[in-house]
């Protein structure tokens, strides 16, 4: 393995992104299990290489050693392989035990990136895969068709014996039983439209592939390349963690907690498209996938000539840099914040990014009219088209005709769409009976039509509106308490006392009824049941109220009551079940005294506290300016 190979297979083997598997490295490194994990070097030592092929030798035998293992390295790294304990590879199966008896402690996932690392290490010192693949032409006398088709069979295992990739693990068809001139009987025949399908999105692995490719970046720089992107919230990924962007950046790109992103896709935001117009206009030199490469050169070239040009070389370098502030500094504001889309070039409207999240602008009468730009845009563009956000701001600005009048109230009712979504309004503010009510998402997509006087086509009937503002509704009564049927932000609910119980997706919100909603109350409950008790081992007794339990959990058996827990005494070690519920109660008694109280703790915590100077103000980031202009 080089850095960038370690990285990809532990996203497509593993399921881990980039950091993560950069930190297990570290976790193996530092414990001594494998060598250092940021190298571009394939060449393993000679010891290691004897090792591996004694190893080879040990499993398979001489059959499976490769004849091209003459190759060392000589440099300083070598790739990243098993480190050597007591003259040999750690095996995967030993590592847990070898690690608790060093003090160490590991857990299953590091276990796995060792055994990747280390059947990688022994598969490249033994003989290669030999395939015999075949193809198979069917001509037809009847038809002016031939249908083709191949296999490939497995002759020697080779280093696939220890180590597979997914496309070799396919199963192959064998057409063995097959001769040239047999005539074959079509028993049946499909026939199947292929369409070519546009390139998929970079994941993390296939980023680092083409980083590698392009030659940007060094091994040790391309998890932190990624880590920039998401904390700058220039690109949304599906696997959240911390460093995903600061409210400041995720904001002011869209990004919001319920975006939904394909999975192992890395989606460039609005925030990255309003950055790249503006590099790539106004520093054409520095957002250059050859600009590091050249870089090397000229560092090289000065190195080799005893560092006589770098005077010259550094006094260009600024030179060029402060023209580059010069010409950003001079940009238009919108311009510096335009998100160029392809469907919108030529268009009167533009989507800028701003401190509060991307907006859509356009001139119309002299007048500059802007409208939040929803929040699901922000992640799929292929919606943004100039008749979609003309409606969004026919909506706001002209005047729009009622979907109708309530009943009941006598108000209009209106359709409208903000930046968390579509919603319905009930009257104006300030009058009695106002009301705004939360549609599904389904209702952000309307299609745009051109008529005479160019008006929208409204997604929502007023029959139907009337049935979503009437939300929420009570469904009836079970056990004594209410039941009701209501839509949120996450979604549609049923709320029963004090708790809140997702709808299906199979079931019709406006149409559910009581018996429905008692179903979904009663399997969420038992649901939640089933996870509170995993784990359970006995239920002792029941003490003011809860019942006592024994619990197995990651460090051995326990006594559980409410949000106590305590230690097995030690008579019932091996026979917890049998604890009588007086001595679990007892056990539970003295785990409570002590437990510190609130306000002791409170107290301990103030007095920790130092008196510390006041912080130096420090200068707003570049890019704080940069998105609160």
């Amino acid at each position: 393995f080089i850095t960038s190979s370690f990285q990809r297979e532990c996203s497509s083997k593993l399921g881990f992104n980039v950091g993560d598997a950069m930190r297990g490295a570290q976790i193996l490194y530092e414990q001594g299990y494998i060598t250092y994990m940021r190298t571009d070097s394939d060449t393993l030592s000679k010891d290691a290489t004897m090792l591996a092929q004694f190893t080879v030798q040990k499993k398979f035998g001489d059959e499976f050693l490769g004849s091209n293992t003459n190759r060392v390295s000589d440099g300083a790294h070598e790739p990243i392989r098993p480190a050597i304990w007591e003259g040999e590879f750690i095996d995967p199966l030993r590592l847990i035990e070898h690690s608790r008896k060093n003090g160490g402690q590991l857990s299953p996932k590091l276990v796995q990136m060792y055994e990747l690392v280390y059947e990688r290490t022994i598969a490249s010192v033994m003989a290669d895969m030999v395939t015999n693949i075949t193809s198979l032409s069917i001509n037809s006398d009847d038809v002016n068709a031939q249908f083709r088709t191949s296999t490939s069979i497995v002759v020697d295992r080779g280093y696939s014996a220890i180590y597979q990739s997914s496309k070799e693990a396919q199963e192959s068809k064998n057409f063995d039983e097959l001769a040239i001139g047999d005539v074959l009987c079509a028993i049946n025949v499909t026939t199947r439209e292929h369409t070519t399908s546009p390139p998929s999105r970079f994941s993390e692995a296939s980023f680092v592939k083409e980083l590698e490719r392009l030659g940007i970046g060094r091994p040790s720089t391309y998890a932190q390349v990624i880590h920039t992107l998401k904390a700058r919230a220039y690109v949304q990924s599906s696997s959240k963690s911390s460093t995903d962007g600061g409210i400041v950046a995720r904001r002011a790109s869209g990004i919001s907690e319920n975006s939904k992103v394909p999975k192992h896709s890395l989606i460039p935001t609005l925030t990255s498209l309003a950055v790249c117009t503006l590099l790539s206009e106004q520093a054409p030199l520095y957002v250059n996938a050859e600009f590091t490469s050249e870089m090397e050169k000229t560092l090289d070239y000065i190195a080799s000539n005893d560092g006589t040009d770098r005077n010259l070389f550094l006094k260009r370098y600024h030179e060029e840099l402060n023209q580059f502030v010069e010409q950003v500094m001079m940009a238009p504001d919108d311009s510096s914040r335009q998100a160029r889309l392809p469907l919108l070039e030529g268009s009167n409207v533009e989507v800028l990014v701003g401190p509060w999240g991307p907006y859509v602008q356009r001139l119309q009468n002299n007048e500059t009219q802007t409208i939040p730009l929803p929040e699901t845009l922000a992640v799929n563009w292929t919606q943004i088209t100039p008749s979609y956000l003309n409606a969004l701001l026919d909506l706001k600005y002209n005047e729009q005709e009622a979907l109708g009048i309530d009943p009941e109230t006598g108000l209009p009712l209106y359709f409208k769409v903000a930046r968390y979504g579509a919603y319905l309004q009930l009257g104006e503010k300030g009058e009695d009976g106002y009301k705004t009510q939360t549609l599904p998402p389904s209702f952000e997509t309307y299609d745009v039509f051109e008529s005479e006087e160019d008006s929208v086509k409204m997604p929502i009937s007023f029959d139907e509106a009337l049935l979503y503002i009437r939300l929420p509704r009570t469904l009836g009564t079970y056990n004594g308490n209410e039941c009701v049927a209501g839509f949120g932000r996450y979604g549609p609910y049923i709320r029963y006392e004090k708790s809140f119980f997702s709808i299906p997706s199979d079931q019709c919100l406006l149409k559910i009824e009581l018996e429905e909603a008692i179903e979904i109350i009663v399997n969420s409950a038992e649901k939640s049941k089933k996870n509170w008790n995993k784990g359970v081992l006995a239920e002792l007794g029941r003490m003011e109220g809860d019942m006592i339990k024994v619990k197995s959990g990651r460090f051995g058996t326990y006594l559980n009551w409410r949000k106590v827990n305590a230690k097995i005494p030690t008579l019932f070690l091996d026979a917890p079940e049998a604890i009588p519920l007086s001595e679990a109660w007892s056990a539970i008694q003295e785990k409570i005294k002590i437990l510190p109280t609130r306000s002791k703790s409170k107290k301990r915590n103030q007095s920790a506290i130092a008196k510390l100077p006041p912080a130096p103000k420090r200068p707003l980031s570049a890019y704080f300016h940069y998105s609160a202009e």
